[in-house]
């Protein structure tokens, strides 16, 4: 979302992006509070659910009602900001009584937002995003999840740090879904061609299309973007590449996403990363992975119109 009063989830702006976003075809968007830590290394973790400019529990319920009016579900996707830019997934304590504040203080932000989503309506909830140092921890990850479930009936995914991440993981069988943030390279060559690209995500995606034969469960891309750099495919995650302004590289990808994953019935959807709540557009300095009006927004809305055509469903974005 956009952190200002006129551009928030509770905002007129915000449903004006939202009707973008639906001429799409989109049919579902990500909602995504914040939760704060002031390090890796910090046990405790701070949420401000009432401050204006901040993602608060009225914007959350805001955004998923207005999404509704609109035709589309929503899932609610609380996330943790690290201080000073750190990576969420390097979160690691020093003893087991931190680890034990640690997950207390997570669990009260996941179940403090799963009670909203339950009271949006929110059709899924994903308990947790690329936290990698602690999905080690299985029996405290089962414990949450038993208190998220009392806590909302929306179907539970986990989104793990890229589709090679998702492996590692041991909990799998807790939830209804399995979730990746999808930021796997599609290639090493800076010159790949189009259908490099498309067997690149074929084979990005395969740790995935491997657990759901084996799990029974779906697949959800909780993200995936590309930002607008040259080759954006060697490092999708990363938007402060230096590799030079180059919108149609990340077009390129998204289209070879959906190439890949066409006509694969082991995935339920994508979340594309991103689209803020104000509205705004790209222009020729941002660098970020705002896809409005650049070549990925039509490489993704012919991407979602060609899938609900043949498919009968839409696909995501948020």
């Amino acid at each position: 979302m956009s952190n200002s009063v006129e551009g928030s989830y509770a905002s007129p702006r915000s449903l004006e992006t939202l009707r973008r976003l639906s001429s799409m075809s989109v049919d579902s968007i990500s909602v995504m509070p914040y939760g704060f830590s002031g390090s890796s290394r910090s046990a405790r973790l701070d949420f401000v659910h009432r401050s204006p400019r901040g993602e608060t529990d009225e914007a959350t319920l805001r955004a998923v009602s207005d999404a509704r009016s609109l035709g589309m579900t929503s899932m609610v996707k609380p996330q943790l900001w690290i201080g000073g830019g750190g990576f969420v997934g390097s979160v690691s304590m020093e003893t087991e009584a931190d680890w034990g504040r640690w997950f207390a203080a997570y669990r009260r932000f996941a179940v403090h937002h799963a009670i909203v989503a339950e009271a949006s309506g929110a059709q899924l909830f994903c308990i947790g995003t690329e936290l990698v140092g602690t999905e080690g921890r299985e029996r405290q990850w089962r414990e949450t999840i038993s208190a998220i479930r009392l806590a909302t009936g929306a179907a539970l995914l986990y989104a793990s740090n890229w589709a090679a991440g998702a492996p590692k993981i041991r909990f799998w069988d807790a939830l209804d879904a399995i979730g990746a943030d999808f930021y796997d390279p599609l290639s090493a060559s800076p010159d790949a061609s189009d259908e490099a690209l498309v067997e690149g995500a074929r084979r990005a995606a395969s740790p995935v299309a491997a657990l759901s034969a084996s799990t029974g469960k779906p697949v959800i891309f909780a993200e995936a973007g590309y930002p607008p750099a040259r080759s954006a495919w060697l490092a999708p995650h990363d938007e402060e590449s230096g590799r030079g302004f180059a919108p149609k590289d990340a077009a390129r990808s998204i289209r070879a996403v959906f190439a890949a994953l066409a006509g694969q019935t082991w995935w339920k959807g994508v979340y594309w990363w991103k689209a803020f709540s104000d509205g705004r557009e790209a222009d020729d300095d941002d660098r970020s992975f705002n896809f409005l009006g650049r070549p990925a927004e039509e490489a993704i809305a012919s991407g979602f119109r060609r899938l609900a055509a043949t498919t009968g469903r839409g696909a995501h974005s948020q």
